[in-house]
């Protein structure tokens, strides 16, 4: 990896401009992301400290409103925690971090490390959604904020697809669940459906710190995960659990001691005992780049083979 992205880089150092464009930074970047991989590698969490914590102190001497670069490297840091043994020194890389740019009067890394010196933990705000005989449980990450909720439940922003994708492939409707004057999901006939359905909920994160004001994947660090022992012990019956995203399946992938599957594929899995078969689906986001029609395909496929009628 280190040679290819090489291939494709200049030399920051030897650039004459104070203020870099911003095509040097993103070669500074990718020669940043080919050292950290190999590090993560080879599993040293150390190195990876000090190789991030040098190249940032020298980057950001060469441009003043480094935001790009500066997310970059938190998405970096946040991918470390991600791995055993390196949550602290992610952490402490994204104090350290925050303050160097912060002394440079960017106003991004100031919140920043206002944000990682007082961090807020958010505890899940709904109770798992479990019907008697559950058969599937869905799983998500984490939900938005409350100002983005259409209802308390479940997959609550009004643009999130979910409920359109189950409404067009149980019924023929993507509407189904939505009142549109009410510019609201219809939450009594979600939980009749799903309970009819025997389709339980929660999310992966039961704890969570954000570190921007929204629930993307990306800027969410997980804090407490999934009791996947307690959820199999109230509802014995569940015998596949469907994820959408990366982190979301990783998190479950991990618990089970599997590789994470690509998105419209299975794998067998089991936990302590509990045999059950791993679905990771497309993202019901509109921010996942697949028409409503095929993410109801793909779902639709995944509920066939559970032995639903669609």
């Amino acid at each position: 990896v280190e040679a290819v992205v090489a291939a494709h880089i200049g030399d920051l150092d030897k650039s004459s401009h104070k203020n870099a464009v911003p095509e040097v930074v993103d070669s500074h970047l990718l020669r940043l992301l080919a050292q950290v991989g190999h590090l993560i590698a080879i599993g040293s969490a150390e190195q990876c400290s000090i190789v991030l914590r040098f190249e940032v102190v020298r980057v950001t001497q060469y441009v003043n409103k480094p935001f790009h670069f500066a997310e970059a490297v938190i998405l970096i840091t946040f991918n470390l925690q991600n791995y055993k043994n390196t949550h602290t020194v992610a952490r402490n890389f994204l104090n350290i971090f925050s303050f160097e740019l912060s002394q440079k009067k960017c106003k991004f890394a100031k919140n920043l490390w206002s944000h990682t010196m007082n961090p807020q933990i958010e505890n899940h705000p709904f109770e798992p959604f479990l019907p008697e005989g559950a058969r599937v449980l869905m799983l998500g990450t984490f939900p938005p904020k409350p100002e983005r909720w259409s209802m308390e439940f479940y997959y609550p922003n009004k643009i999130n697809d979910m409920w359109r994708i189950m409404g067009l492939i149980f019924y023929g409707d993507k509407n189904r669940f939505w009142l549109e004057q009410e510019k609201r999901f219809d939450l009594p006939s979600l939980k009749s459906f799903l309970t009819q359905q025997r389709i339980a909920l929660y999310d992966t994160a039961m704890r969570v710190r954000r570190l921007k004001d929204n629930a993307s994947d990306k800027f969410l660090e997980i804090v407490e995960t999934i009791d996947l022992d307690r959820f199999f012990a109230l509802r014995p019956t569940i015998k596949a659990i469907v994820t959408a995203g990366e982190k979301a399946t990783g998190v479950i992938a991990e618990k089970a001691g599997v590789e994470v599957p690509k998105t419209g594929e299975r794998v067998d899995c089991e936990y302590h005992g509990h045999p059950f078969a791993l679905y990771r689906m497309p993202s019901s986001s509109r921010a996942y780049p697949l028409a409503l029609e095929k993410k109801g395909e793909a779902y639709g496929a995944m509920f066939r083979a559970l032995g639903y009628e669609v």
